[in-house]
């Protein structure tokens, strides 16, 4: 949080979000001009040029310990004087500095001019802090929303203990009159304003991520990541992983990364918790359907994660078999494949395309498991891949159906190369059961489905595998299978498309001398290799293997070095 007003231009808050202030260096150096038409110091200029510089940004990733220390400075009288901030009439620079967040960060924005009459760079700088202040606003909502249940509880247990029965009978439920007085304020739903209160409730049970979203440090879709995935976890772990979750989410991490991170750590913190909830929900498989405008409607399955990926992958790969233009020569999307073949496969069978030709010299990575797990030596989550996490015994019924080649790992969990031979797993332990169908349940169909063709990856450290090149634009098998490996997903910042399904991309085009080799060479799915090539944008790969985007606006953004869980 910020602490307060510089006494002169060399003293810069040192305690505000380091993201902010490289990208938002700019805005306010121009604050500072326009406000005293004075220029920084020398000290100060070259301290916020310093945080534009990728090295500094790149250092500074917080920790855990840096994020825990950073909000609770936030917490207390720090967030009661930048309210204070906030309210005062004239936001100044000095003021400006402290009130980053909130209603002093939209007065200076307010005070900037049209987006029509701003700069590119400066357009986006807008839209980044509308955003902290729309998070602000969130926040600020979501402690009303939480204070009105209160005080409609309070009113309840006043009621329940009057003794005339008269005003026992008409007690309220508080969220029944909560909701209904939500839903009438924001012209809402009552569904919505049922959606409007459980965020209130999530911000109040977790005041740490609240104190982040009032300062605009990270967002509403990532408070709902977190407290999602915390309410299943035992109490005694719930404030490490907010803090863990927290660091993610300011490292650069999405909402749905920021899931994934705390649910790993969660499963590896209670394994017996996680498996019993998995064998509990088994009972939830079911399948609704859901009318929609137009002649239109939903189907939904909900299914186990194994059955989910050999349906999703049998149904893709006939789909991609189909033309992609219809007989009048329109484009037919691939969703749109999808479902004609899902249509088929149950009404009219005989009219399924046999997908069994397809190409088997490429292997297909589907489950990634360290090799204590698959032995059954420990209880860590795997990943099946198009899917996410599984829990270990769902990861051991997979691999012993599979064929698996080794990934070798430095002690960072970067990927160092990846086996050539092909075996079938070893034997488990005495406490993870041979596969069997009869164990595998309702699973078993969909376990033999994967078993033709999946490739699983045990990981194990090892020594770096030689470096592959070749003169040729097009990589070879090998340096394809190496870089999917190393390269788990596409690489740019947020997208989760995995590798496999990716394009191969020359980070130095080939045609300017740029190599064919692993160290060139970088997954990107179709959307992004497209937005790589446009003007303006370029990308760099650093020695660390972290990925730096730059786009048309002068920002750069990193994608840290890939591990193996990612």
């Amino acid at each position: 949080m910020c602490s307060g007003a510089p006494d002169t231009h060399d003293q810069v808050p040192a305690d505000l979000p380091l993201q902010w202030w490289a990208q938002d260096a700019d805005l306010w150096r121009a604050e500072l001009y326009e406000d005293e038409g004075e220029d920084l110091s020398p000290a100060a200029e070259a301290q916020l040029d310093a945080w534009l510089t990728e090295s500094d940004i790149a250092a500074t990733t917080p920790t855990t310990a840096d994020v825990a220390a950073a909000l609770d400075r936030g917490s207390g009288s720090a967030v009661s004087e930048a309210a204070a901030v906030e309210n005062a009439d004239d936001v100044g620079p000095g003021a400006g500095s402290r009130a980053r967040f909130g209603v002093g960060l939209a007065a200076l924005l307010a005070k900037r001019p049209a987006p029509a009459e701003v700069s590119t760079a400066e357009l986006v700088d807008h839209i980044d802090g509308w955003a902290r202040v729309a998070a602000h606003a969130q926040a600020r909502q979501g402690a009303a929303v939480a204070e009105l249940f209160a005080r409609r509880g309070a009113e309840q247990k006043a009621a329940l203990a009057s003794p005339d029965p008269r005003v026992v009978m008409s007690a309220q439920d508080p969220v029944r009159s909560t909701c209904s007085e939500l839903a009438l304020a924001l012209r809402q739903s009552p569904r919505m304003a049922e959606m409007v209160l459980d965020d209130a409730l999530g911000l109040r049970a977790r005041p740490v991520s609240a104190a982040a979203l009032e300062r605009g440090q990270i967002d509403l879709p990532t408070v709902r990541a977190i407290c999602a995935e915390i309410a299943v976890t035992r109490s005694e772990d719930r404030d490490m992983l907010e803090a863990v979750a927290l660091a993610k989410a300011m490292a650069g991490g999405t909402a749905r990364q920021v899931r994934l991170f705390v649910r790993r750590t969660a499963m590896r913190l209670d394994p017996a918790a996680v498996a019993a909830r998995a064998k509990a929900a088994r009972g939830d498989r079911g399948m609704s359907k859901t009318e929609v405008v137009d002649d239109m409607g939903d189907l939904r399955a909900t299914m186990t994660a194994v059955e989910l990926k050999a349906v999703w992958d049998t149904i893709t790969t006939r789909a991609q078999a189909l033309p992609a233009v219809d007989a009048d020569g329109n484009h037919v999307a691939l969703d749109e494949r999808r479902v004609g073949v899902l249509v088929d496969m149950i009404l009219h069978p005989d009219k399924v395309r046999d997908c069994a030709h397809t190409d088997r010299t490429r292997w297909r990575t589907d489950l990634v498991v360290a090799s204590r797990t698959a032995v059954g030596a420990d209880q860590d989550p795997a990943e099946l891949v198009g899917y996410g996490l599984v829990t270990a015994a769902t990861a051991r019924q997979v691999a012993a159906a599979s064929t698996m080649r080794r990934l070798e790992l430095d002690a960072g969990g970067q990927v160092l190369g990846r086996g050539t031979i092909r075996h079938r797993p070893p034997a488990p332990g005495l406490d993870a059961p041979p596969y069997s169908a009869a164990a595998a349940g309702a699973d078993a169909d969909a376990i033999a489905e994967l078993a033709d063709r999946v490739a699983v990856l045990l990981t194990e450290t090892g020594p770096t595998l030689p470096h592959r090149s070749t003169d040729r634009y097009r990589p070879t098998t090998a340096i394809s299978d190496h870089v999917e490996a190393i390269h788990r997903r596409c690489r740019f910042p947020g997208c989760n498309r995995p590798s496999s399904g990716c394009d191969l991309d020359h980070a130095k085009a080939h045609s300017a001398g740029g190599p064919t080799c692993i160290c060139n060479l970088i997954p990107l799915c179709r959307r992004h290799h497209l937005v790589k090539h446009a003007d303006g944008w370029s990308i760099r790969i650093c020695p660390d293997r972290s990925v730096t985007w730059t786009t048309p606006t002068g920002r750069r953004y990193r994608d840290p070095p890939p591990t193996v869980w990612d």
